[in-house]
């Protein structure tokens, strides 16, 4: 077949939009969108209840971009990742094709990936790489016929009646579309079938290759083939080899599968006249992991991206910084100023910290003279004292918008800039470095590592990319031991910079990822003495990178005592990188002055620990919004310098009197190198640790007299000299003068999204990959609120589905509570033994006692805080003793686990958490406040080494204590916010892969990003703008129209109607809010005078319409207003009386403004001015004339005034002053 030209659009292809010829013609993309709408057989193919794009879809499409370039052979295609069409909304899917490099460029082979993202995703948001191969031209010889009689001789027939029902069973829910198999027979190992479209499809056929619904159900025989030891095993097609298409069209084919080799099969199709149409050469099966196919949809996480604008500059006085800890508003002057800046310390109890909060909070909101203020509460540190005041101020916010502002100030200790950029319209900011963020909800895109049969290790599948990081296989992980090894099942690896530039081919002979991890021995080589089988390890391991590797006895140790796999994982490269390099090479010593760049990293972290040991002085470089980790570490700031430009070999040069450095240990390179090299005038040793700019010492010496350059490579470093250095390092880690550095780990799964962090150095401190399971089956699983609706779902899901057979369910009722003993028996059932227990996990005796009792045969393995209260009130309303119950059940026992638990080698730590602390929903601060809690505390766990996921759910479909009380408007004023419910399969889902995530803290929720960006031009909350995406233009109801409308704004429209009708609109307006916060289909429904309460109103969702009352006419009204002025009609006179007051107000302010610049005009004319007596005689009387009862009224005139140009009012002064 002829390749199209470059650049068509393939419009006779059912799914391929485009293939495009790259520049040069060596390459190719191919541009397909994918929808249940656009593709409508693809909801046909099914696999646990999430609708996958088909492996042989991959190969169809695969196969027509190799046609731009001449390749029509599929060497190899290997899957990633599934591809789960969504529910709503379309996907796109790109196929690159690369130009050949190398070796490659002869044989014409060309590497591609396909990577996928959501239509509507940021331009930021990665894509996910679902498959990569190499294609290649068709080779020279022909394909074999197919059998020549048909059912070939000796085939015994197999009945495929119950074949497809079968195969639902085991979780194929395949559709019409995919249910081809028509007739099958078996000869031993061969399988031979029909296959066929059904007929509504069989007129597509001739627009595709070859359809891949037929493709699909050719592979249906395989399952046929699976041996019944197997039988149950849910499997997937993970690599196909050597495919050839050489018919296109066919709707009806026959299949011939047979073993290929070990793991392998052949296929061949023929058509019904036994004429060649594809072979696959080689097709591995492997079986789906159960988060293969799980509910992408509905995880989220919080990113902080740029402010959209810069603040303004406020002007001076606009802002009051109170001092730390004032909770005294007297404190503040009248009238108060435009801000009120108070600042509070993340380093507190949390419930001293929420109350406090709450105080300030509700005496701003009761002095009125505050009214047009904000108060603005500036946090430091990313504790969970910080991110409960945070909860509670989100509540506030949404309860009352414009009346409060959350700052983050990260490394502003005097909180100067906190009043500057709380002068935008964002709710939250983030102050960091110079840079000002904002949090923003996005999509959490997992992009899945599919794993081979047998073992394997992380390497990249086409270098280039670290989009291409993949599972290959590891022989080495399995082969005979050599003289002085030892096999170790690895439980973390330590990523590191080596790895990215292996990954991106940055430096050629570097090949093998994985350096450095942790683990437990599992078996001995000759000549190892030191270690023993179950021996717990940490060191410099090949490949590590992979479940098992193989490593020198040498070149480990054991890990210290309470030390988790992530922080063993996390010191050998960076310890003896900087011990070796710092101390046994450039001989570092008290006194000598050192210049550690990028010293926010695992490296430079070390390096600074080991320097300070040593009684060194440190000079260190990061980037701006890192330094905050310096400071805290005791540099003051003639210490520290960015790392992203070149001031620092000034800074440093001034702060040491022209002296430089002893040492310097350097990880930047080019003109950064350059002036590192300057900062030696007297000499010194230059270390360097990069790999991508290696200088010649003998040219350094020549240019740098006295400077003593190496170049430090580890792994040119001897196992015995490696040994000498990790004893010495030993006795460090035992006496604590050294500790890990702030590790940020990943599942080994999640490796892509690891390496893309590395490399954009979004990160402080370690990035480690975990290969732990977070279900062991022979350890005890605790959940808290276990006999709860959510915890009894959860028991019962890690029971069915991840195979746990101890559980331990409390609350404080235990055995008593409802249902609890029927829950055990059903577990039982199921072959799982639950223990109830009755406990108050905010108690830390009971707590203590309930951990003691579980027995050492089956140890404590994982922990679910599922357990929880709400006690919900407005935020004017809420008292003490509220926010006191909701931290016990919540907060407090999540610290008492994670208190208890140190030290346990726990596989999971799972908060279940609650979107409230993100959103803030209203009228539930106390409890907004403890799950925001929660979050900062999955991250401090996180970055210690600790397993920790905090899930933020959002609202569930099942009724329970968290859900139970809300009632037809509570789910409705969700539902406007873009949160619908989740029912159990959703949610256990999401839970799933939340868990095997690499986030510490993830929103698992339904959104409707449709009705989000439908809501982007109007109410829409700050942190869901992310998702809203681009405002979509409408003609909006009167209910949704705030100050912005296509139409005439509304406070326009108020301005300029005669007050009859401004009534009208008022009223008009106030019955469409009304009905839109009830729900009710028009403003007619509601009465002007029937009561707010006889209608459903209750306080949440009179705080609801008075914010789109304030928010339609700029005003800003109490909390208690609907209450106050019972009825529409009420509501609308106090309206109309604010709207005069303040349109009065506003009159005499414009002329009081006018007037100033009048007496700035008249200043500059002098007093020797010959005017000067005139236009003091036209000012008096233009006085008396206001002064004159037979004047208009005052405040008509300052209307009119207030209403005209700058060049009328100056005209109408130069009449009045006869000055024209």
């Amino acid at each position: 077949m002829a390749p199209p030209v470059a650049g068509q659009e393939t419009k006779d292809h059912p799914v391929a939009e485009t293939v495009v010829q790259l520049a040069g013609g060596d390459g190719a993309l191919l541009v397909a969108t994918l929808s249940h709408a656009a593709v409508p057989w693809l909801t046909d193919h099914a696999v646990e209840g999430a609708v996958l794009l088909p492996g042989t879809a991959f190969v169809e499409l695969a196969l027509r971009a190799g046609e731009a370039i001449g390749c029509g052979r599929l060497e190899e295609l290997t899957l990633q990742s599934p591809l789960r069409l969504p529910e709503r909304g379309s996907v796109q899917l790109q196929i690159v094709v690369q130009a050949p490099e190398g070796s490659d460029v002869a044989e014409g082979r060309h590497t591609f990936t396909a990577h996928s993202r959501h239509v509507d995703a940021d331009r930021d948001e990665p894509w996910t790489c679902h498959a990569t191969g190499v294609l290649a031209p068709v080779r020279g010889s022909g394909p074999e016929a197919g059998p020549r009689s048909w059912p070939p001789a000796g085939a015994e027939p197999v009945d495929v009646a119950g074949l497809y029902p079968g195969l639902a069973a085991r979780g194929y829910e395949y559709g019409p579309a995919f249910q081809g198999v028509k007739a099958a027979w078996r000869r031993g190992d061969e399988v031979f079938a029909e296959v066929a479209l059904p007929l509504e499809h069989q007129s597509e056929a001739g627009r595709h290759g070859l359809h891949p619904a037929l493709l699909d159900a050719c592979l249906h025989g395989a399952l046929l083939h699976q041996s019944e030891e197997g039988a149950g095993a849910l499997v997937l097609p993970f690599t196909f080899s050597g495919v050839e298409l050489h018919a296109t069209g066919v709707a009806a084919a026959r299949v011939h599968i047979a073993p290929g080799g070990p793991d392998t099969l052949v296929i061949r199709l023929t058509d019904t006249a036994g004429r060649p149409v594809a072979v696959i050469e080689s097709l591995v099966m492997q079986e789906m992991r159960q988060d293969a196919a799980g509910a992408s949809d509905g995880l989220y996480r919080v990113d902080w991206v740029p402010a959209p604008e810069a603040a303004p500059e406020p002007p001076e006085g606009s802002g009051l910084v109170l001092g730390p800890g004032t909770a005294d508003l007297s404190a503040v002057p009248s009238p108060p100023p435009a801000t009120v800046v108070v600042p509070m310390s993340g380093g507190r109890d949390i419930s001293e910290a929420v109350n406090d909060a709450l105080a300030l909070v509700q005496a701003w909101l009761a002095e009125d003279r505050f009214s047009a203020s904000r108060l603005v509460f500036a946090l430091t540190g990313d504790t969970p004292a910080a991110a409960a005041v945070a909860g509670l101020v989100r509540s506030a916010q949404n309860e009352h918008p414009g009346r409060f502002t959350l700052v983050h100030a990260v490394d502003d200790p005097d909180f100067a800039s906190s009043a500057a950029v709380a002068a935008t319209d964002e709710p939250e900011l983030r102050v960091n470095g110079g840079q000002t963020t904002v949090p923003r909800l996005a999509r959490a895109v997992r992009r899945v590592l599919t794993r081979p049969e047998g073992h394997w290790r992380l390497g990249v599948a086409a270098k280039g990319s670290v989009d291409n990081v993949a599972a290959l296989p590891a022989p080495r992980a399995n082969a005979p031991l050599p003289e002085g090894s030892v096999r170790i099942a690895i439980g973390a690896a330590g990523l590191n910079f080596r790895d990215i530039v292996i990954a991106l081919a940055m430096v050629p002979g570097l090949e093998d990822m994985g350096v450095e991890g942790s683990g437990t021995v599992t078996e001995v080589g000759p000549g190892v003495t030191d270690l023993r089988v179950g021996d717990r390890v940490m060191g410099l391991v090949p490949e590590a990178m992979g479940p098992v590797a193989v490593a020198d006895a040498r070149t480990l140790t054991r890990l210290p005592d309470g030390w988790t796999y992530e922080q063993g994982a996390s010191v050998p490269v960076a310890f003896l990188t900087a011990w070796m390099g710092l101390v046994d090479l450039a001989g570092l010593s008290g006194g000598d002055r050192v210049l550690i760049h990028a010293a926010t990293g695992g490296l430079g972290l070390a390096a600074l620990q080991v320097a300070r040991y040593v009684g060194a002085e440190v000079f260190a470089t990061a980037s701006p919004a890192k330094q905050h980790l310096l400071r805290g570490l005791g540099l003051d700031d003639d210490h520290i310098a960015s790392s992203r430009d070149l001031d620092f070999r000034a800074r440093f040069l001034t702060a040491t009197g022209g002296a430089g450095m002893d040492v310097v240990m350097n990880a930047l390179s080019g003109e950064f190198t350059d002036a590192s090299l300057d900062l030696l005038p007297g000499g010194g040793w230059f270390v360097e640790m990069g790999k991508t700019d290696i200088r010649e010492a003998d040219v350094l010496a020549a240019a740098h007299p006295g400077v003593r350059y190496r170049h430090f490579d580890l792994k040119a470093e001897s196992p015995d000299r490696v040994r000498d250095a990790l004893r010495t390092l030993d006795a460090r880690f035992a006496d604590g003068s050294f500790r890990p550095p702030p590790i940020s780990s990943w599942p080994i799964d999640a490796a892509p999204e690891a390496f893309d962090t590395l490399r954009r150095a979004n990160h402080l401190g370690k990035l480690v990959l975990t290969t732990r399971r977070p279900w062991d089956p022979g350890r005890t699983v605790l959940i808290t609120g276990g006999t709860g609706v959510l915890g009894a779902l959860l028991a019962r899901h890690l029971v069915t589905e991840h195979g746990i057979r101890h559980l331990l369910l409390t609350s404080r009722r235990g055995p008593e509570a409802e249902g609890a003993a029927e829950l055990a028996a059903e577990l039982a059932a199921l072959g799982a033994e639950a223990d109830v227990a009755a406990c108050d996990v905010g108690d830390r005796e009971s707590l203590s006692s309930l951990l003691d009792s579980i027995p050492g045969d089956r140890p404590l393995g994982a922990v679910v805080h599922a357990a929880g209260l709400l006690d919900d009130a407005t935020i004017e309303a809420m008292t003490q003793e509220q926010v006191e119950r909701v931290l016990q059940a919540k907060t407090r026992s999540a610290a008492l686990l994670d208190e208890l638990t140190t030290g346990l080698d726990l596989d999971a730590f799972v908060l279940y958490s609650s979107v409230a602390g993100v959103l803030g929903t209203a009228g539930q601060a106390n409890y907004a406040a403890a799950n925001a809690a929660l979050d900062a505390l999955a991250r401090r766990r996180r970055a210690r080494g600790l397993p920790a996921v905090s899930l933020a759910w959002g609202l569930w479909r099942e009724a329970s204590g968290m859900t139970g009380h809300l009632d037809t408007e509570d789910v409705g004023r969700l539902s406007r916010t873009g949160i619908a419910p989740l029912d159990s399969t959703e949610g256990l889902a999401l839970f799933d892969e939340a868990v095997a995530a690499g986030d510490p803290c993830l929103v698992t929720a339904r959104l409707d990003t449709a009705g989000l960006r439908d809501r982007a031009a109007g109410q829409l909350p700050a942190v869901l703008r992310g998702l809203g995406g681009a405002v979509r233009r409408r003609s909006a109801p009167l209910a949704d129209r705030t100050t912005d409308t296509d139409e005439v704004p509304f406070a326009r429209q108020l301005a300029d109607a005669v007050p009859e009708e401004r009534r009208r609109l008022l009223l008009d307006m106030v019955r469409s809010h009304a009905a839109a916060v009830l729900r009710h289909g028009t403003a007619q429904d509601v009465e002007p005078d029937r009561p707010f309460r006889d209608v459903g109103f209750d306080s949440l969702t009179a705080v609801e319409l008075r914010n789109r009352v304030n928010a339609s006419t700029g005003l800003r009204l109490p909390s208690t207003v609907v209450f106050r002025h019972p009825t529409p009609s009420q509501l609308v006179d106090r309206l109309s009386t604010d709207l005069s007051a303040q349109q009065e107000t506003a009159a005499g302010a414009a002329v009081l403004e006018d007037l100033d610049r009048l007496r700035t005009t008249l200043t500059g004319m002098g007093t020797d001015n010959t005017n000067r007596q005139a236009v003091m005689d036209r000012l008096r009387a233009l006085l008396n004339e206001f002064d004159s009862p037979a004047t208009e009224p005052a405040a008509a005139r300052g209307a009119e005034l207030a209403s005209a140009t700058d060049d009328e009012m100056f005209a109408l002064i130069d009449k009045e002053l006869g000055i024209e």
